[in-house]
């Protein structure tokens, strides 16, 4: 299991398409074609103050 920064990673270290598969799975363990990327606007919040 990744999260989207883990899977991001993952992807990008790849050298080549060839053989490459991802399996996504809902909570329900059905096959999916997308993935979320969720933003925690809270996170972003007063960085300006740091």
């Amino acid at each position: 299991m990744f999260l989207n920064e883990q899977l991001y990673v993952a992807i990008s270290i790849v050298t080549s398409r060839d053989g490459l598969k991802i399996l996504l799975l809902d909570e329900d363990g059905m096959c999916i074609y997308t993935t979320s990327n969720v933003v925690f606007k809270e996170v972003f919040r007063n960085l300006s103050n740091i």
